[in-house]
């Protein structure tokens, strides 16, 4: 395949004969690419790179791949991506998301699991997150959404005999501009406590601290 500049077709099979802007463009696809879909196959991989245009054959994104792998014996990379089983990808443990790497669960069933927030707001605090790494509530599946609110209900039900809340908040975070902090999927059970602030009205639209009022 060829990348014209001006009336010269230049032939664009070489990662050498990309410059470091696309170079760069190419690797952060990837890694936007894997931390969607945590673990994806090379073939998905170049098949949409490819499609959108910002390499022009595999062996570009071949490239890039080997050359942020730790593990590759010809190249000395940025431990970016790992090969962990022939043909697949994912990004290196340096790169991992902290809520894939979780085992040690209060709840769990196939596809979601509960832990205590390591920060907890009030006393009890649980986060509730899908097993598969997804960065928004948006993009997870129906039964994703399902396994995740039954373990909501199971979890209600622990902190109502251990806690005795007198209410609860729940609530997600989509987006950086929203607090998104942990680009993986997490919904908040925060148990409610008289006394735990001056005025609670308005809740969960206190995000926006002049709004909570009205």
């Amino acid at each position: 395949m060829f990348h014209e500049v001006g009336v010269v077709k230049v032939r664009k099979d070489n990662i050498m004969r990309y410059t470091e802007e696309e170079r760069e463009s190419i690797k952060k696809r990837i890694v936007e690419l894997l931390e969607s879909n945590q673990c994806m196959k090379f073939g998905e991989i170049s098949e949409i790179l490819i499609e959108e245009g910002l390499a022009y054959t595999p062996h570009v994104v071949a490239h890039t791949l080997q050359n942020g792998c730790k593990e590759h014996e010809k190249f000395k990379g940025e431990e970016l991506f790992e090969n962990p089983s022939w043909g697949v990808w994912k990004l290196s443990n340096s790169q991992n998301c902290i809520f894939c790497d979780i085992k040690d669960y209060i709840l769990e069933n196939d596809l979601a699991y509960a832990i205590f927030d390591k920060f907890p707001v009030n006393k009890g605090h649980m986060l509730f997150i899908p097993k598969r790494h997804v960065k928004d509530f948006f993009d997870i599946t129906k039964e994703e959404r399902e396994a995740i609110f039954s373990l909501i209900d199971e979890g209600k039900k622990l902190l109502d005999e251990k806690y005795s809340p007198d209410g609860y908040n729940v609530g997600v975070n989509c987006g950086q501009v929203s607090g998104q902090t942990v680009m993986h999927v997490h919904v908040h059970l925060i148990p409610r406590y008289f006394g735990d602030t001056n005025c609670p009205k308005g809740g969960v639209r206190g995000v926006i601290p002049d709004k909570m009022k009205y």
